[in-house]
């Protein structure tokens, strides 16, 4: 019954065409020309209306990739891809994809380097759209930089089905999926990350000033920085895939929730961050293994070797602005009350260059509005109550 219902209105379908078409070429009366509509099934207006409305839906997408393709605003390309929805195990998007690349900006020759050209990104949501402006300018500032890397965007869902899919024979999935401060879940899936793929990350609030390839030469295997507190700034780190150190961190981490936590006397730092602190004891334990006990921060050395791994630690510390502003602190830096944003990460060999400040500009608060932090829980208190809630399961 149903076949036969459908081939009816197949029929109906070619036989009003041809009745419209013929009526026009003659130049019939309007009365005359629609006559043949009529034998239309009710099925086609609705059909061809959503037709002519997929249509214009075309044309005007289209004007937007026109408007990206020559040098226009490709920012609104970029959000255009960006809500939409991609499957979990599709989180890695090129730069392309993601429109960041205006078709007119100049690429220079890009330098060989073991870590891979890839930049990982973390955040609570999967995409830059409920990020404030001034992050998603800092954000745009860090592509711009390094204009032939591929974008790696991981929002929670994205984090958890990766450490699903990767790291499933271990806890780090469960520690994610426990973990309530949003700053420890991006510790654990930025090194989860590194470790298995390798790449570059940065927080998304850290404003580089050097493309990533300059931090590096084609021997460096591991690159990151020391805190002014003598911890390690895992906010800016590149690895090799299976970098020794990453794979050390993931350790750490999985320790530090068994209640191995912050130690000022043994860690040697008043850090109590899980994730400069346990990257600081995995760049040890490192040492200690492989390296015959080695010191990993040798004073006024740029890159040293460790066993298989070639590593450059570069320094945080505070940038000058008093009493005269020196030209890493600009006028708006000087001005700020924000002591987070006088501070920048420098090479730790003369002439001492300035790669990155780990605040951009505007920057107000602990977390610049990223929405990773939160003041009203202290470092220790993530795993002190996952400790808790294992001891009354």
């Amino acid at each position: 019954m149903a076949l036969r219902k459908s081939s009816s209105v197949v029929a109906a379908y070619k036989k009003g065409l041809p009745a419209i078409a013929s009526a026009v070429s003659a130049g019939t009366s309007t009365a005359q020309q629609f006559r043949g509509i009529r034998m239309l099934p009710r099925c086609f207006f609705p059909l061809a209306t959503f037709c002519v409305m997929l249509c214009c839906c075309g044309i005007w997408h289209c004007s937007l990739h026109q408007d990206s393709d020559f040098g226009g605003s490709y920012e609104s390309h970029f959000f255009l891809h960006s809500r939409t929805r991609l499957p979990e195990a599709k989180v890695e998007r090129s730069r392309q994809e993601m429109g960041f690349t205006p078709k007119s900006q100049t690429l220079r020759p890009s330098k060989p380097t073991r870590i891979p050209k890839q930049l990982v990104l973390t955040a609570k949501a999967g995409s830059m759209d409920r990020m404030p402006p001034l992050v998603k300018a800092n954000v745009m500032k860090t592509l711009t930089l390094n204009p032939q890397f591929t974008v790696r965007w991981l929002g929670d869902k994205d984090c958890r089905a990766y450490l699903w899919a990767n790291f499933s024979e271990t806890q780090l999935p469960v520690f994610f999926d426990q973990e309530q401060r949003g700053s420890y879940r991006s510790d654990i899936c930025r090194a989860a990350v590194l470790a298995h793929e390798g790449g570059f990350y940065t927080d998304i609030d850290v404003e580089m000033k050097l493309p990533f390839e300059d931090l590096v030469d084609n021997a460096t295997t591991f690159v990151s920085a020391y805190c002014e507190d003598r911890a390690v700034l895992n906010a800016l780190i590149g690895a090799v895939p299976g970098s020794a150190v990453m794979k050390e961190v993931l350790q750490q981490i999985m320790l530090w929730y068994q209640g191995q936590g912050p130690d000022e006397e043994q860690d040697g730092t008043t850090s109590e961050w899980m994730g400069p602190v346990t990257t600081l004891r995995a760049l040890r334990a490192v040492g200690m293994r492989d390296c015959l006990g080695q010191d990993m921060s040798p004073f006024g050395e740029l890159q040293f070797p460790r066993g298989d791994e070639v590593l450059r630690m570069l320094w945080e510390r505070p940038i000058n602005c008093y009493p005269v502003p020196g030209e890493d602190c600009s006028p708006g830096r000087e001005a700020s009350d924000f002591p987070g944003v006088q501070f920048g990460i420098y090479l730790p060999v003369d002439p001492h260059t300035l790669v990155a400040w780990p605040r951009f500009e505007g920057c107000k608060e602990w977390g610049c509005g990223t929405g990773g932090w939160d003041e009203e829980m202290p470092p220790k208190a993530s795993m002190l109550s996952w400790m808790a809630g294992q001891l009354a399961s």
